[in-house]
């Protein structure tokens, strides 16, 4: 990525309401999952981004690439196109995988009874972008691969994290086929967390989780930015009508 994109990236992840410090743990952990594939330098394809929601989805494919190459899978990251162009993004076990990027970024309101849920209108929104990225992946994976699902927005991030809590896993699950896989953010940086659903009911689950959540709201919810492992201070320069920045500390945490 040129420094134009890069600015332009951060940018509109501000204007979208995802936040810069969003943009700034995608794009270094992107960096830092594609340093770990040295083997398969074809691998570097993901850091040509033509559009900003192919940040979000080029980091989760890093991501998982890496996990699976650690678990000593054979991993396949440049498919070949089938006859009706469209390929799937990688093979684990010759198993085909997609990777879809919910977009909507969220509207949640606070229920007069505790907790929240999200708005009537973003609701609608949500079940149908799910729906229409399930179709398409299971297509894509012909039905009988894998198929992993991350939100774009922190909000829906930190709402859904907190209604799978007790489902949540730090590891993505061993190649099986027919397997839809929610990847949520973690509260650490370079993690996410993973949740399995069977991709016969993955659309059904989520549409029933989104309806309990409007029902019921949650609570004890975070919508945490700053990542655990990744210190961050706002600086000034030392002049005058100097822009607030930040500074930044990356090392590896465990698990």
């Amino acid at each position: 990525m040129s420094n134009t994109s890069i600015l332009k990236f951060a940018d509109n992840y501000i204007k979208e309401d995802r936040k810069e410090i969003s943009f700034f743990n995608d794009l270094i952990t992107l960096a830092s999952s594609i340093s770990s594939l040295d083997k398969y330098p074809e691998t570097n394809d993901l850091l040509r981004i033509g559009d900003i929601t192919e940040l979000l989805h080029n980091r989760v494919v890093a991501q998982l690439l890496v996990h699976y190459n650690q678990f000593g899978c054979t991993i396949n990251s440049r498919p070949g196109r089938r006859k009706n162009g469209r390929r799937n993004d990688f093979d684990i076990q010759s198993l085909k995988c997609e990777v879809k990027t919910i977009q909507p970024i969220g509207e949640v309101v606070v229920r007069d009874l505790g907790g929240v849920r999200f708005t009537e209108r973003f609701q609608k929104r949500l079940i149908n972008a799910i729906a229409d990225d399930l179709e398409s992946a299971y297509e894509q994976v012909q039905g009988d691969g894998m198929i992993f699902i991350a939100p774009w927005s922190y909000k829906v991030n930190g709402i859904l994290r907190q209604y799978f809590r007790d489902g949540l896993v730090i590891f993505p699950p061993p190649p099986e086929s027919e397997l839809t896989v929610l990847v949520l953010e973690g509260r650490r940086v370079f993690k996410s967390l993973y949740v399995s659903l069977a991709s016969k009911h993955a659309l059904s689950t989520l549409i029933s989780a989104i309806s309990i959540i409007q029902a019921n709201g949650v609570s004890e919810w975070s919508f945490a930015m700053i990542k655990e492992g990744l210190p961050i201070r706002a600086t000034t320069a030392p002049r005058t009508n100097s822009s607030v920045g930040y500074s930044f500390k990356i090392w590896e945490t465990d698990p």
